[in-house]
């Protein structure tokens, strides 16, 4: 029956499917790990928000900030070791690029945005947990920095155009956009970064989080060919997060500062 939707539709309907899907798995993952946690493990689940960025062939290599765009994630965190530990995260956010904000790409007239949906595993590796008590002695607040590296599918859906002038289109777009003849792509991605987090009152956690992700492709922004395709894409994530510890309370080795 696809077959005889209108394309538009067939990428809507395709990407709530995914996410209908994806968030009851992700609330059920909640509830069994936390059932059969061993004793001392604790499990956290938490939310966050951060600012997107992206970098491409629509973007210079390092970032450009007037291309920040908002993302969120849900996620579970599970105690493997006193310091490592497995997170199974959830995000979607928007990436976007466009070619008036490149010092050297400016006469190009190419601009992209994509929506993207991101499940990924992540495992922490906490570089030590640092106990702080406050004079007021309302209760402890622990810090623990940390780095992290996993491995999530990336399902990303493109819309690139040429916005300059209908004479020079030829000469800039050599390979009909978007490359590959379709805006839904699959693709690996690698994420890792670090953090740091705070823990307060032995069941809250706060975290700040710097996340890159090479997509291991050169088609998220719907441009290869027609311009870099010896380079690869990336996005990136910083962002604060809150998580509850479920079966807390936090109990890890600290050293006082």
């Amino acid at each position: 029956m696809e077959q005889f939707l209108p394309v538009n539709f067939q990428v809507r309907y395709n990407m709530t499917i995914r996410k209908n899907l994806c968030l009851p798995l992700f609330f059920l993952a909640i509830r069994l790990i936390a059932q059969v946690a061993p004793s001392g493990k604790y499990v956290e689940v938490g939310m966050g928000l951060a600012a997107t960025n992206y970098s491409g062939d629509i973007a210079e290599a390092h970032v450009e900030f007037a291309q920040a765009n908002l993302g969120g994630n849900l996620f579970v965190r599970y105690q493997l070791l006193p310091f490592v530990l497995l997170r199974g995260q959830l995000f979607a956010g928007k990436i976007a690029g466009d070619d008036r904000n490149s010092p050297t790409h400016t006469g190009r007239n190419f601009r992209f945005s994509t929506f993207l949906l991101e499940p990924s595993g992540l495992l922490e590796f906490a570089l030590g947990t640092y106990q702080f008590d406050p004079p007021s002695g309302r209760g402890s607040i622990f810090f623990a920095p940390y780095l992290f590296a996993g491995l999530g599918a990336l399902f990303s859906r493109a819309r690139v155009e040429y916005y300059g002038d209908p004479a020079r289109r030829d000469y800039f777009v050599r390979t009909p956009i978007p490359e590959a003849g379709k805006e839904r792509h699959t693709l690996l991605v690698t994420p890792f970064g670090g953090g740091l987090r705070a823990i307060f009152n032995e069941r809250l956690a706060f975290a700040l989080e710097a996340n890159a992700r090479p997509a291991h492709s050169d088609i998220l922004d719907g441009v290869s060919q027609n311009a870099n395709p010896a380079e690869g894409d990336w996005f990136y994530t910083l962002g604060l997060s809150c998580a509850y510890i479920l079966n807390g309370p936090f109990a890890v080795r600290s050293r006082k500062l």
